[in-house]
């Protein structure tokens, strides 16, 4: 049984393999990425195999894990998505050291395969929003545009760059250059895009390395775990454009390309969750602000005698009111929202153990 499971993980690599080359020779990139966004604590090898058996997935689980964590049941008839596993092992040998039989202890990981469903596939108890889109409101752009700020360590800063780049990054100044003007969307996209040059290829340029990552290896990478990034979030990524994909990709072997895929996964990870940590700090300062100004609120309150006031000063008097309540409720939203943001996130990663 071990040397057949063996055996199929070993045939589901080699189909993640062989899935490479497949959406990189026709027009699916980009819906590879899509699926790598919602599968970024996945391995690459398993975000592939899910891509190809099924490119719409969007939350996969085992059979008992819909059953007890989600109270929701596979549908008969359905079809398992086919991943790779790992367990971690120890086990006892026996090795000769100066003519002496010792026994070292020796650790490793087995793989195997492991059946997966879609959530599509099930029926059940309804899940919470699992991919966090951003609302198309100012407050929310710039929530995110801090929470990705603070993720790195370079400085950020606008400037008006003749060139008609949208940003640049300047490794030995730890430095980040973007274009002033731009929308909000497009800040954000070049932010995370010139973030991924300055964790991935900025030290190779402080450290002069000679055998540097090409021009088309660093763009694919970062624009790569920009789209990711996006995606995840549900920023527009519709007009992306990878123009040296197609040079890039004909000019490797596989593990080369299967390696700037795992940097790509491993970067968009990192910041994905770089940025959900930001945003959670930003919530809980939103919540102390909105407290403080309701203890405030209420400290300021005076109650008139309204029984001595004119009519008309009365009428003033409830319409002020109302204005104050309307706008502690508003007050009160956008916390809500954030909250509710913060509850998605918490449940999305708890269902991604």
């Amino acid at each position: 049984m071990n040397a057949e499971k063996s055996n199929k993980s070993k045939e589901l690599l080699q189909q993640a393999e062989e899935g490479i080359k497949q959406f990189l020779e026709s027009d699916k990139y980009k819906d590879f990425l899509k699926t790598m966004s919602q599968f970024h604590r996945y391995s690459v090898n398993n975000t592939i195999l899910i891509f190809m058996q099924k490119p719409d997935a969007s939350h996969v689980a085992g059979y008992q894990s819909w059953k007890k964590k989600f109270n929701r049941q596979v549908n008969k008839g359905e079809k398992s998505i086919k991943i790779i596993g790992g367990r971690e092992y120890k086990r006892k040998v026996e090795e000769i050291e100066n003519g002496v039989k010792v026994e070292k202890e020796v650790k490793g990981i087995s793989f195997f395969p492991v059946s997966v469903f879609d959530v599509s596939q099930t029926t059940g108890d309804p899940l919470p929003k699992l991919v966090n889109e951003l609302q198309q409101d100012v407050s929310d752009y710039k929530n995110l545009y801090h929470a990705i700020k603070e993720s790195t360590d370079f400085d950020v800063s606008f400037d008006d760059i003749k060139s008609g780049a949208k940003g640049y990054c300047r490794p030995l100044d730890n430095q980040i250059v973007i274009n002033k003007g731009m929308s909000q969307s497009q800040t954000i996209k070049t932010l995370i895009h010139e973030i991924t040059h300055a964790d991935l290829h900025a030290d190779e340029f402080k450290n002069n390395d000679v055998e540097r990552t090409t021009k088309e290896s660093k763009e694919v990478e970062a624009e790569s775990t920009a789209f990711v990034v996006c995606e995840h979030y549900g920023i527009d990524t519709k007009d992306y454009s990878f123009p040296y994909l197609a040079a890039w990709s004909s000019s490797k072997e596989l593990e080369e390309l299967k390696a700037s895929f795992e940097k790509i996964q491993k970067q968009a990870d990192s910041l994905i969750q770089r940025i959900d940590t930001n945003l959670e700090s930003i919530l809980k300062e939103k919540e102390l602000e909105v407290t403080q100004e309701k203890e405030q609120d209420l400290k300021d309150v005076k109650v008139p005698d309204i029984s001595k006031m004119p009519l008309s000063e009365r009428l003033n008097y409830f319409q002020e009111k109302a204005d104050s309540i309307n706008q502690v409720r508003k007050k009160d939203q956008v916390l809500q929202n954030h909250i509710s943001h913060s509850e998605k996130k918490e449940k999305n990663k708890e269902a991604a153990k």
